[in-house]
């Protein structure tokens, strides 16, 4: 594609650059890692084998003020396998020149902008700084939602503000969404963490302007408050909503947007700096006006012992078992690990896990998953795994393999 070949042009010219420019005084660091995985099982249809490359690249301090940085990070994908997706191959998750002052920040590029992580554009972002708070602007053109790829078909226009202190950390966006020069999506996103001696508080939100009903709607939002005594104990009690997102003009469909409410408790205890038990339980309520009581609710429980050097062997093992009832299934879950790091370079871990699931009263299946992984880590800069696993249905068999290389730099 035109546009790949742009930016390995792109690149090139600004690595040719900074190399003259910055000379020894520029600071570089960055991640090389190739993925390969493999999966073959009873219906050879669905066979899959995946070869990924992924490059990380860091450059700072690229002008004698060190104001200047450069950022990239892509992502190319080689399907061997028999099951071929629609998603594209090459992903370009940033590629941007920032510069920063004191009260000033300016990146131009493929970016996030600051404080609003759920936005990806192709354009600019530009935030005056105080001490700790600020005001920031974004805009420019939007990758497709679906592929990533590079479009002048969506655009994207939002402004923040935000707050940044020892225990406190608040920001509030609002972001206009376009697809071929009509509004798409209009949102609020908001998020704040906030720690008061041993509460910690933290919550984000995501609200949604519905043009049919002409309102606004809460898509998505998190609450969640932890208590922690000390460092042997802590609780948590939380509540979550979501609902699909309606775009107005991209979508020529009208997506579910009912909502799936969850509330949650849950709790860790360390026993003798060796044992440490915790455990969750949820109950989640899906507002589907057409669908019979049980249907609508779901209860899930999960319980878990960790331990350290079992009968000092510098074996650690991990037990949890977990139990869902509800939309009209039965789901059942045992697992174990045991892990061992061997000469400070070799981990070893060995899992297995035994599943029950029951949907309505018949097609029941009972699933056995075993695996082992090996992750060696040659020094500060290579490491590398495998992983293999194997599971087993009523009807079916699949086995994976998963290997990755990873150099930093």
């Amino acid at each position: 594609m035109w546009y790949l070949i742009a930016i390995r042009l792109f690149i090139g010219a600004l690595l040719m650059f900074f190399a003259v420019e910055a000379q020894a005084k520029m600071e570089s660091q960055g991640l090389i890692s190739v993925d390969d995985y493999f999966s073959k099982g009873t219906d050879t249809a669905y066979n899959r084998h995946m070869l990924t490359a992924r490059l990380r690249l860091d450059l700072a301090k690229l002008n004698q003020e060190g104001t200047l940085s450069f950022h990239f990070d892509g992502r190319e994908r080689v399907n061997f396998g028999s099951l071929k997706g629609s998603g594209k191959n090459e992903r370009i998750d940033a590629l941007n020149i920032e510069y920063e002052k004191p009260k000033l920040y300016l990146a131009l590029g493929r970016l996030w902008p600051k404080e609003v992580p759920i936005e990806t554009l192709d354009g600019v972002n530009l935030v005056l700084k105080k001490a700790n708070s600020g005001v920031g602007f974004f805009g420019g053109l939007k990758p497709d939602p679906y592929s990533e790829v590079f479009t002048t078909d969506y655009t994207t226009l939002g402004t923040y503000v935000y707050y940044i202190k020892d225990n406190l950390n608040a920001n509030l966006a609002f972001a206009h969404n376009s697809y071929k020069g009509a509004t798409d999506r209009q949102y609020v996103y908001g998020q704040v963490s906030y720690t008061l001696s041993k509460l910690m508080l933290y919550s984000t939100l995501t609200m949604d302007y519905n043009k049919l009903a002409n309102k606004v709607n809460l898509t998505n939002g998190v609450i969640e408050l932890t208590y922690t005594p000390d460092f042997t104990r802590s609780i948590s009690i939380g509540y979550n909503q979501f609902r699909a997102i309606q775009l107005q003009k991209s979508q020529a469909f009208t997506v579910d947007d009912s909502r799936t409410r969850a509330y949650y408790l849950s709790g860790t205890y360390r026993i003798r700096e060796k044992y440490s038990v915790y455990g969750r339980a949820e109950r989640q309520v899906r507002d589907v006006t057409d669908a019979d009581r049980e249907y609508r609710n779901s209860n899930s429980y999960r319980i878990g012992l960790n331990t350290d050097d079992i009968f000092k062997t510098n074996i650690n093992m991990s037990l949890s078992m977990s139990m869902t009832d509800g939309y009209g299934s039965k789901h059942n879950s045992y697992n174990i690990e045991l892990s061992r790091l061997n000469w400070d370079v070799l981990q070893v871990v060995l899992n297995a896990a035994y599943m029950q699931n029951l949907y309505g009263s018949v097609n029941s299946d009972n699933v056995i998953v075993y695996g082992a992984s090996g992750y060696w880590y040659v020094n500060k800069t290579w490491n590398a795994s495998l992983s293999y696993e194997r599971e087993e249905g009523r009807e079916y068999s699949t086995n994976r393999l998963m290997t990755r290389v990873t150099s930093k730099f």
